[in-house]
């Protein structure tokens, strides 16, 4: 109702104006005239937008099954029944060692996919993980010495060994970056149900990729114990990973 009290306002107002200013200006002054009206009420339907969004926003939300984890949530999703990531990989590490499956059996995988070259996104995960990490070493030290992070990157064209050398450690000390050729990608991304897709070159070479951006906490024999959505809340995850942890060791 507000809506159309609104509308029918800007367009009385849009009326007057054309009728006032027709009548008692010269055309050039008329088209300036017109012009700054159009850029003013352009700006009010703006406004009126916003407000209806805002004021749509808790209805939407209210639309969340019960018991979903928010944004910012340290939760970890709930899974579609069937939805089972994980499986052996065979790829490179960030010193150029191989890197399987087997090599961390005994710990949990914290795995988050991206690149080196992603400009939001993956910083703020990987920042994200660093903070949980180092939260979840003040709860318990011992479980978090059983936690590796693990960043897998989806484009192996740039971000070879020594480019995932200098990058990996400007988030943790304990961060392994992982890369390998296009087939290896493509088959860890398809185990672990990742999407990626290479953009249009923007210059020189340079260029985005779509991907989607979870991380995934594997257990200690491989197997898939939780995923949480992209900015989780750390110092929650953190605690919610200790409890896991817990549940999965019994």
């Amino acid at each position: 109702m507000r809506w159309n009290l609104a509308s029918s306002i800007l367009m009385s107002l849009w009326s007057l104006a054309l009728c006032h200013t027709s009548s008692i200006m010269s055309p050039a002054t008329v088209k300036r005239t017109l012009i700054f009206l159009i850029l003013v009420l352009a700006l009010c339907l703006g406004a009126l937008i916003a407000l209806w969004s805002t004021r749509q926003q808790p209805a939407r939300l209210a639309l969340a099954p019960p018991g979903a984890p928010t944004l910012r949530s340290g939760e970890p999703m709930q899974l579609a029944e069937g939805f089972v990531p994980g499986g052996p990989f065979s790829l490179i590490d960030h010193d150029g060692v191989p890197a399987t499956l087997e090599r961390f059996a005994g710990s949990y995988i914290w795995m988050f996919f991206g690149y080196t070259f992603c400009p939001d996104v993956c910083p703020t995960a990987l920042g994200n993980m660093a903070v949980a990490l180092d939260a979840l070493g003040d709860l318990d030290p011992d479980k978090a010495a059983r936690v590796i992070p693990v960043f897998v990157t989806v484009d192996p064209t740039r971000d070879t060994v020594e480019v995932l050398h200098d990058y990996v450690g400007l988030f943790h000390s304990r961060l392994i970056g992982l890369t390998g050729s296009d087939m290896e990608i493509d088959a860890i991304k398809q185990a672990y149900r990742v999407f990626s897709a290479r953009g249009e070159d923007i210059g020189e070479g340079f260029y985005l990729v779509d991907h989607s951006a979870f991380t995934y906490l594997m257990g200690p024999e491989g197997g898939f114990v939780a995923m949480y959505p992209n900015e989780f809340e750390p110092q929650g995850a953190a605690a919610s990973i200790a409890k896991l942890m817990d549940e999965n060791d019994q």
